[in-house]
């Protein structure tokens, strides 16, 4: 089995408990746009996929079995608008 997929898989079983829902691959993205760049392939080829959302559920609730689940993990930024009182916050932001 390649390094990369064994990491993967590695990963994945640490953190889900379902096993019954894999994914055929997880992919990270770095930003905001690349994740939207990426859903908008998905879309326009049809190809089922999934948003990472863990830390909160164990059993994969957020999953879809061997479809693409996007990890925003890498996506750490905290945008905060004085004019608005707004803040955004990527998918890192502990």
């Amino acid at each position: 089995m390649p390094l990369l997929l064994r990491l993967t898989m590695t990963l994945y079983e640490r953190y889900v408990l379902d096993n019954a829902k894999v994914p055929a691959m997880i992919v990270r993205r770095r930003s905001a746009d690349d994740v939207a760049a990426l859903v908008t392939i998905l879309k326009a080829n049809d190809l089922p996929f999934s948003i990472h959302v863990g830390g909160h559920n164990m059993f994969g609730w957020s999953q879809i079995h061997d479809a693409i689940n996007i990890d925003p993990r890498e996506i750490a930024y905290v945008h905060v608008s004085p004019e608005t009182d707004t803040a955004r916050l990527g998918g890192r932001v502990r």
